[in-house]
């Protein structure tokens, strides 16, 4: 397999795990009406209602966080289950200026809940707020000072006051609003953000006191806490109509605020998606979206996150998020972490301003990038791999039958005497089938008859009689054709007879030099190449043998049946 497709399938089996662990995350209840608030690197919800589904209220106490420095999808968000909060819905949320702590407001009982980050633990606010709890209200932090300012909502006709909550004290103290109804009516349900570009807070939207319109359409308030000045913005060109219960959130460097959704005051729910540059002042429309309102939403990057709230027919949303890109205007499946996102650079100084993010200078690039570097090292461990088995694999065997026929320079000596016995071997194979031609003849046949019937009787002497000593194997020569004479022999086991036709016999298996013919003649015995035939051996008569060059396949196939036991000499 090549380097390319271990690669690909490293990175399909990547993207699988990275699914798999998509599929791990919290899956939260729907809800509407949830607080929210934002930290450098998360965006924290806490609990919410059913919105009446089914014509009971139900309200949750489940607290979670979307993890905004890793890439998920719509449909699998980067959910992480917290403790469970407080049961309430449609309250506010803020985080203190190290983002250690988020508190909230409208509770229930108490008033005000803290959240500790680093350990996951909710603990009872001691602080009280006259004239019972603000209702409709919004919270937001100003990072420079750390105090939380909520502006209005509604208990009595009378409620025209902001509240500013110190976290380092844990306590509220009250400011009376602007007397001038223009430039902050008492007003509920409206939405707010930080902006650091302004270092103000801006306004937008809700009810007045009797949850009535607000007239002032198509304002943006402003309230700047260092001179606690209040003022109203004016805009070159037409935006959103006035709504309540929309969300309302603002860019990483405050140069962008967008307002999506809500309840206009002249029509149905809206999914309007409406940018307002706060440096120029203008407007700019979006593409709309399915209709939403009591959401949590954010920007990260460039993308407007929203996620809950309950449709344009008064049920629950759907569960997916909701991802908008800003500098596409279009809306969006995937999230990607912007560049400016990375955990290690997580700058604490910024809180997070009313479910909004402030500047922040985290630098997330080398998620993406450590991913691609991930699969790089992966795909160069698998190439290692794959080298290394290659060079331990087995190298064939190269073989060359021809090799087994060269001789080594050392071996001509061997080779000779090799040589040397082979034919040797051959020569002694030749004399002995000789000698098997020359027995088979007929005319020596009957003198092999009387040779079988003599040794027969000394083999049966042998079993009648104890005494018998092992007899060793008979040895015939072959005296010379033309001066056939018997030779005499002292240990003999047979006399000497002319029928032997000059064969003897002897016990010690060699043939002896020896007179004939009554001493007349001395003959003197060859060397022969002895074949040994094991005992007992048959008895035979011996003959002169005469055989002729030429008639050796003759007298071969006329050979009677037998295997005679002798050794011929010529």
């Amino acid at each position: 397999m090549s380097l390319h497709l271990h690669c690909s399938i490293l990175g399909a089996m990547f993207l699988f795990f990275l699914n798999s662990a998509q599929a791990q995350y919290f899956t939260p209840i729907t809800v509407s009406g949830s607080a929210f608030a934002r930290t450098d690197t998360h965006l924290y919800i806490s609990s919410g209602s059913n919105g009446r589904s089914g014509g009971t209220e139900i309200q949750y106490k489940q607290f979670f966080s979307l993890d905004l420095t890793v890439p998920w999808t719509t449909s699998a968000p980067a959910f992480k289950q917290l403790s469970d909060g407080p049961q309430q819905y449609l309250f506010p949320a803020a985080f203190s200026q190290d983002q250690e702590t988020m508190i909230t407001f409208h509770s229930g009982t108490p008033f005000a809940r803290r959240y500790s980050v680093s350990k996951n633990q909710w603990t009872d606010s001691k602080t009280v707020v006259s004239g019972g709890g603000n209702q409709g209200v919004s919270a937001v932090t100003d990072p420079t000072t750390g105090q939380v300012y909520l502006a209005g909502g509604y208990s009595d006709p009378q409620r025209n006051s902001m509240d500013i909550y110190n976290f380092n004290h844990d306590a509220f103290v009250q400011n009376v609003l602007p007397a001038s109804a223009s430039a902050f009516p008492n007003r509920a349900y409206y939405s707010n953000v930080w902006t650091s570009k302004r270092k103000s807070i801006l306004y937008f939207g809700g009810y007045n006191s009797t949850l009535k319109e607000i007239q002032n359409f198509n304002s943006i308030t402003e309230f700047v806490p260092n001179g606690n000045a209040w003022s109203t913005l004016v805009t070159s060109n037409t935006g959103p109509s006035m709504r309540a219960d929309h969300c309302m959130a603002i860019s990483d460097d405050g140069s962008t605020m967008v307002i999506y959704g809500g309840r206009p005051y002249d029509g149905p729910s809206s999914g309007e998606v409406f940018m307002f540059d706060t440096t120029s002042q203008i407007w700019k429309q979006g593409v709309s979206g399915p209709p939403r309102l009591y959401v949590a939403c954010t920007i990260a990057g460039d993308n407007l996150i929203i996620w809950g709230g309950i449709d344009a027919y008064g049920t629950l949303a759907s569960p997916a998020m909701l991802i908008y890109s800003m500098s596409n205007n279009t809306w969006i499946t995937q999230y990607t972490p912007p560049a400016s996102y990375l955990p290690s650079g997580t700058s604490p100084s910024t809180p997070s301003p009313s479910g909004d993010k402030g500047e922040s200078s985290i630098n997330a690039g080398a998620i993406a990038g450590g991913v691609v570097g991930g699969l790089a090292v992966i795909c160069a461990i698998v190439l290692f791999f794959i080298f290394r088995r290659r060079q331990h694999r087995p190298k064939p065997v190269e073989t060359d039958d021809s090799s087994d026929c060269k001789l080594s320079p050392g071996s001509d000596g061997q080779n000779h005497e090799l040589e040397s016995m082979r034919a040797q071997l051959q020569y002694q194979q030749e004399q002995l089938e000789l000698q098997r031609r020359l027995l088979g003849t007929p005319q020596n046949q009957p003198h092999l008859q009387v040779f079988q019937q003599q040794h027969q009787q000394q083999q049966l002497h042998q079993y009648q009689d104890g005494t018998f000593n092992y007899q060793p194997p008979i040895v015939y020569a072959a005296a010379n054709s033309s001066s056939p004479h018997t030779i005499s022999s002292p240990d003999s086991i047979a006399t000497s007879s002319p029928d032997l036709n000059g064969i003897v016999a002897h016990s010690s298996g060699l043939v002896h030099s020896g007179y004939v013919d009554g001493g007349s003649h001395y003959i003197e015995a060859k060397s022969v190449a002895p074949v040994i035939y094991s005992p007992p051996p048959p008895v035979v008569s011996a003959a002169t043998i005469h055989s002729s060059k030429g008639e050796s396949n003759g007298l071969w196939e006329g050979r009677i049946p037998g295997n005679p036991h002798a050794i011929l000499e010529n």
